[in-house]
Order: structure tokens, then C-alpha cells, then sequence
């Protein structure tokens, strides 16, 4: 048996193949700098530094940033520029506001903040309830209490000075406010009523012992 060559009959010639081409890069240019587009990193107070100084200062520096780093560089002058005097301040006021907004007993049964009993205009006198006796207690849910200084009335003003003096309390206790905004504002009112029924009051016991004096 014979083996078929490449000159033999029923062969194929085989097809030139064309010479591979290499693509080369294009040359870089030896002249372009790197250090230009290096990302720069700002500090705080403005100084440019490089790439390479942050990464030791990462990697050598300690993990807890520094109290000037942590706070805006601003606030940490303006509140060193103070001195002593300027930083017991900010404390003082910073302790006083976890004060008010921390609560001071248990819940009341208003809902109201248990904080909102020490405040100035809670513990002031409270001329609402010394002029309105049973109608502020009952309009504060107060039912018993406005009950019997209605039917009581003719113990005036006794009752009436212990409802000015522990009213604020006892209506911040009582009745839900949506804050001390719209306590000042249903207290003032009540006073203003207060007045007004008392001056009504006060004319109309005048005119009346005007006409028994003319009968």
C-alpha cells in the first residue's frame, strides 16, 4: 500500500499561509511624568500631602484618630479659643439638656414628659386655677375635685390658694399637652377667663347690694 505524497496523484496542494504580523504597543513616551497625576490628599488645615506620606501615616500613626481630626477643625478653635472658662460652659449646658430630656420619674398619667413637673412655668402660681376653682378642674379632668369646689364654693378662697399654688402641677399630671408651648397658651387663657368672671362677678354683687340699698 502506498502512502500518498505531496507530488502524487490525488493530493491536494496545500495553500501558502501569509506570514503571522505581530502587533507591537505603541511606544511610551519616556518623557511623560507620573508624579502629576499622583491623587493628593488634603489635611485639615489645608497643607497638601502626598500619596506615599498618607499611606505611612496609616500604617505607622495611631488607630484612634486625634480629637482634632474627630471634630470640625472650626468648633474645636472656637471652643479652645475660650479657654477653661468657655469649655465648663458647653459642659454645663450640655448636662443640662440630658437633664431635661431624661426622665424624672415615672409616666404620668397625661403622657406628658415627667421632666415638664420641674420646669419654672409648671411650678409657677397658676391664676387659672385660683380664679376658675371647679370649672379649670374639671376642664383638666379633674372630675372630684371640680365637683366639690363647685358645691363647696363657699369655702373661698382656701381651696382656691392651694389650686394656684400645686395647679400647674396637677394639670400637667392630668391633662395631656402637646408641650410647654401649649400649656403657657390654655394657662393664659384660663387667667384671662379667670379675670373676666371675676370682675362679672364683683359688678354683679355691686349692683345687687345697689338695689337692696334702694328697696
Amino acid at each position: 500500500m502506498q502512502t500518498e505524497g505531496p507530488g502524487m496523484p490525488g493530493t491536494q496542494p496545500e495553500t501558502p499561509r501569509s506570514p503571522r504580523r505581530v502587533l507591537s504597543a505603541p511606544a511610551v513616551s519616556q518623557n511623560v511624568s507620573f508624579a502629576s497625576s499622583k491623587p493628593q490628599l488634603f489635611a485639615p488645615g489645608g497643607d497638601k500631602k502626598s500619596l506615599d506620606d498618607a499611606r505611612s501615616r496609616f500604617l505607622t500613626g495611631p488607630l484612634d484618630p486625634a480629637p482634632s481630626e474627630r471634630l470640625p477643625g472650626r468648633v474645636l478653635e472656637r471652643l479652645l479659643a475660650g479657654g477653661p472658662a468657655r469649655i465648663a460652659e458647653s459642659l454645663q449646658a450640655l448636662k443640662a439638656e440630658s437633664v431635661r430630656s431624661a426622665p424624672a420619674g415615672p409616666p404620668l398619667p397625661s403622657g406628658n414628659p415627667p421632666s415638664g413637673l420641674t420646669d419654672p412655668a409648671v411650678c409657677r402660681w397658676n391664676w387659672g386655677a385660683f380664679l376658675g376653682g371647679g370649672l379649670w378642674a374639671l376642664s383638666h379632668r379633674m372630675l372630684l375635685l371640680g365637683l366639690l369646689l363647685l358645691l363647696f364654693f363657699w369655702t373661698f378662697p382656701l381651696p382656691n390658694i392651694l389650686m394656684g399654688r400645686f395647679g400647674g402641677q396637677m394639670a400637667w399630671r392630668q391633662r395631656p399637652f402637646a408641650d410647654l408651648e401649649q400649656y403657657r397658651a390654655v394657662q393664659g387663657a384660663w387667667t384671662r377667663a379667670g379675670v373676666l368672671v371675676v370682675l362679672v362677678h364683683a359688678l354683679l354683687v355691686a349692683g345687687a347690694i345697689w338695689l337692696q340699698s334702694r328697696l
